[in-house]
This record gives C-alpha cells, sequence and structure tokens, in this order.
C-alpha cells in the first residue's frame, strides 16, 4: 500500500500532466479540439472527431540515456505497447514530443530494432521494456514538438 499512495499517485499525477500536454499538441496538429481523456491502460485520450486514439509515455531517464524504455509488462501483468489499443504512442522526454503509430512501434519490436530488453523500477512493480535507441525512435516518427 504505500508503493501506491507514495510513489505511484505520484507518477501517475506527473503523467497526467504530459498527457495533457500531448493532447493539446496532438489536437492543433490534427485540427481536432474535441478530446476525451481515458484513465485504464487500453489509451490515454483519443481525438473524438476523427477517431484517433493516443497512447502517451513519459521518459524522463531519455535525457539522460539517450533511450526510450517502451513497457509492456507491469506488476507481473501485461501492460503498455501489450495491451494498449492506441492509434499512436506519443513519447515525450518533457523537452520533445514525437508521435509514432503504435502498429509502427509493434513492427520494430516485432523486427527486433530495440537494444535489449530490461527490468526497470523497483521490485514491487517489476516492469520491464524494451530499450530503444532514442534515435530509431525519432527517425521512425514524427516531431509535434
Amino acid at each position: 500500500m504505500d508503493y501506491f499512495n507514495n510513489i505511484f499517485k505520484k507518477k501517475f499525477k506527473e503523467a497526467h500532466i504530459y498527457e495533457k500536454q500531448a493532447a493539446i499538441i496532438t489536437s492543433e496538429y490534427f485540427n481536432d479540439y474535441d478530446i476525451s481523456f481515458n484513465f485504464d491502460n487500453k489509451y490515454d485520450f483519443v481525438l473524438n472527431n476523427k477517431q484517433l486514439k493516443f497512447e502517451v509515455k513519459y521518459d524522463d531517464m531519455s535525457n539522460k540515456t539517450n533511450n526510450y524504455f517502451i513497457e509492456y509488462e507491469s506488476f507481473y501483468k501485461l501492460s503498455g505497447i501489450s495491451v494498449s489499443i492506441s492509434d499512436y504512442y506519443i513519447l515525450t522526454n518533457s523537452n520533445n514530443y514525437y508521435m509514432i503509430e503504435t502498429k509502427k512501434l509493434k513492427q520494430l519490436i516485432k523486427d527486433k530494432k530495440y537494444k535489449f530488453i530490461r527490468k526497470s523500477g523497483d521490485n514491487v512493480s517489476n516492469s520491464t521494456g524494451y530499450i530503444f535507441d532514442i534515435n530509431i525512435i525519432n527517425n521512425e516518427s514524427i516531431k509535434l514538438k
């Protein structure tokens, strides 16, 4: 319970800040300002007129490592890219926002374009994900900001 109260809530609140920012930037890009937020693990927001769903991932470590962490498992259950029904992933390190089609990201995983697989976080969450060189993601993406 301490993990949930202390760490998870803080991370969830922080992530929502970037989700809101990504929604604004994306709505301008697609010229669709009818936004609805979603609070499960399938996607983060939808542009209603275009019927496009987005998953936003904030990776503060990417500023130091030049890698993006694409989660596929957490708390010993499938999560992230494994369960997302989004049309696009938006990856941000707070400085830049990159948009990549989810199916393209899944193809990069299938083609093993990631550097390696890594466990991240702590022993409670046991998050596992693909580590991608930031340049691979950026080259396959649209830079929104």
